[in-house]
C-alpha cells in the first residue's frame, strides 16, 4: 500500500481504518503524522485509471480486487471527517467510477461480493457529500452482485458447528452482513429492510 513487497491485501486498509479514528480523537500528533504519511501515499499514487492501492497477480481472483479498497474507502471517509481533505472524496469517485467500469465486465465474486455492504456503506457517504445520481446508481449495481444475506437469514443453514470452511458460514461474513438491508432501505425505503 506503501510501496515494498509486503502483504498488500487487507492487512493495511484494517490497520488505517482503526488507527484514522483513533489518531484524531485522541489529537495524538505521532498516530496522525503516521495516518498522513499512509494516506498521502496512497491518495499520491492512485493509478491513473482510478484505482487505489496495489494491483495484485489474481492470486485473489482478480488483478482489481476491490474488497480491501472498501476498507480504504471507509478509513478515507474518517480522514475527511478529521481533516476535510477534499483529495479524499476525489479519490473516492475516480475509484468508484473505475470500479463500475469494472463491475460490467466482471461481477463481483469471493471477499468483494460477501461484503458488499462494506461498500454502499461508503458510496452513500460519498453520495450524502457529493449528491451525484451515478453513485446511487452503482450502489443498486453492488446490491445486485452482493451475495444474498436477508435469504440466507431467512433460512439459516449453518445452525451447528461446521466442519468445513465457507464464505457463507464465516462468523465476520455473518457479522457484517448484517447492515447490508438497512443500508439498502435508503434506497428502497422497502419496510422489508429496514
Amino acid at each position: 500500500w506503501i510501496g515494498g513487497s509486503g502483504e498488500g491485501w487487507e492487512r493495511a486498509p484494517y490497520w488505517l481504518d482503526g488507527l484514522v479514528p483513533l489518531a484524531f480523537l485522541l489529537d495524538d500528533e505521532r498516530l496522525k503524522d503516521k495516518v498522513q504519511r499512509w494516506i498521502h501515499y496512497i491518495l499520491d499514487h492512485q493509478h491513473e485509471d482510478g484505482w487505489l492501492g496495489p494491483i495484485h497477480d489474481k492470486t485473489y481472483g482478480y488483478e482489481h480486487d476491490p474488497w480491501p479498497v472498501y476498507i480504504l474507502l471507509k478509513a478515507l471517509t474518517q480522514y475527511y471527517e478529521a481533516t476535510e481533505d477534499a483529495r479524499g472524496i476525489v479519490a473516492m469517485e475516480r475509484f468508484l467510477h473505475r470500479l463500475q467500469d469494472l463491475l460490467e465486465q466482471t461481477p463481483l465474486t469471493s471477499w468483494a461480493q460477501l461484503r458488499g455492504a462494506d461498500l454502499v456503506l461508503s458510496i452513500y457517504w460519498l453520495y450524502r457529500h457529493t449528491h451525484e445520481e451515478w453513485l446511487l446508481n452503482l450502489a443498486r449495481t453492488v446490491q445486485q452482485q452482493t451475495f444474498n444475506w436477508q435469504a440466507q437469514f431467512v433460512d439459516f443453514l449453518y445452525k451447528e458447528k461446521q466442519t468445513e470452511w465457507k464464505f457463507q458460514s464465516h462468523v465476520v461474513n455473518n457479522a457484517m452482513a448484517l447492515k447490508q438491508p438497512s443500508l439498502w432501505y435508503q434506497v428502497t425505503h422497502n419496510e422489508v429492510d429496514r
